[in-house]
């Protein structure tokens, strides 16, 4: 899972669906796209991060089709200038199996929906505390992180509190947020098929 900040573009509201057959490979490519509007604040960041890598981990399942890679979940937050989010999923399969997949990817949310695992939290945050502390020794991690906090106006000793950031994560809040972040109120599914032969 990647969190990106993107401030060049908004994305349109709704439900948009677009399917194309100009595909140079033999293979089918999909994105969907969860996105709006949300408050941005670090407890609220930490959720939507959290949310991203169990989305992505729990579509581990994805591989197991004949042709499928690995889906890859892409989270964008955007402060300036207006705050919103966008969740992006995309995978690659073979064209008879888009829509099998795409049932997978709902089933997927809708079980995060239904509520999170204490053990898979508990992951996440054992992962999270692994990579900071390794991150702490980088210079370039020191670089992209104080030019986002100044970019955005946050406070650059927030690292300090870190250690204690993880702990505003439960499985209730959680669950909380893959109702509210994954609605498909506002929701792009774009398919890229092979050209058709003539």
């Amino acid at each position: 899972m990647q969190t990106q900040v993107d401030r060049n573009n908004e994305i349109p509201q709704g439900k948009i669906y677009k399917k194309v057959c100009n595909g140079h490979l033999p293979l089918a490519a999909v994105q969907l796209v969860y996105s709006g509007k949300y408050q941005h604040s670090d407890s609220v960041n930490l959720q939507l991060k959290v949310l991203s890598y169990l989305l992505e981990k729990n579509l581990d399942t994805l591989k197991a089709f004949s042709g499928a890679n690995k889906a890859s979940v892409t989270l964008n937050l955007t402060k300036f200038p207006k705050q919103s989010y966008s969740i992006n999923i995309g995978f690659k399969c073979l064209p008879q199996q888009v829509d099998e997949m795409l049932a997978q990817v709902h089933q997927t949310i809708a079980s995060l929906q239904q509520g999170i695992k204490a053990e898979e939290l508990k992951q996440y945050v054992t992962l999270r505390k692994s990579e900071l502390k390794k991150q702490t020794f980088d210079y370039i991690f020191w670089r992209d992180y104080l030019t986002l906090q100044y970019v955005n106006g946050d406070d650059p000793y927030e690292i300090v509190h870190y250690p204690y950031y993880f702990y505003k994560a439960n499985t209730q809040t959680l669950k909380q947020a893959a109702n509210e972040f994954l609605t498909g109120s506002n929701y792009i599914q774009a398919v890229l098929l092979p050209a058709r032969k003539k």
